[in-house]
């Protein structure tokens, strides 16, 4: 019996096999670009699937000139150590001529003698904030 040569068989099976992995490939690089692109898509598409925390926290602002202001404040940790934590104190406006300063507890607001800031400091009770420009009224520049 003469042997039958199988060999088209193989390079079917490759062709397919090869054919499958480029559409493959392109399906997941046309649904994987915008991921890669855009750190807001990956971000909501991690909130929708619990895969990343805060999806169900209430939005506070949602204005780019609104900054959140934090100040450190000091806390005693379960086994009596101090360590140093974060917390939401106030909404900076920068979008006018001065930068209007709000507190996320009172909703008291102040307004300051700043177009915007570059810095802030705070004590660790939160009494006593800085801001800082860097606008030079000698110059008037900044």
């Amino acid at each position: 019996m003469s042997g039958v040569s199988h060999g088209h068989l193989h390079r079917s099976t490759q062709s397919r096999f090869r054919r499958f992995f480029v559409i493959a490939f392109a399906v997941i690089m046309l649904v994987g670009t915008p991921f890669i692109l855009s750190g807001e898509l990956r971000l909501d598409v991690a909130h929708r699937f619990d895969l990343a925390p805060g999806g169900g926290i209430e939005r506070i602002a949602g204005d780019e000139d609104i900054t959140l202001v934090v100040i450190p404040i000091r806390a005693t940790s379960d086994s009596g150590r101090d360590e140093d934590r974060f917390r939401a104190a106030f909404l900076a406006d920068s979008t006018g001529d001065r930068v209007e300063l709000t507190s996320i507890d009172t909703d008291e607001t102040v307004t300051l003698p700043l177009r915007e800031f570059t810095f802030v400091s705070a004590s660790y009770d939160g009494a006593h904030v800085l801001f800082r420009d860097s606008h030079d009224p000698a110059t008037g520049e900044g």
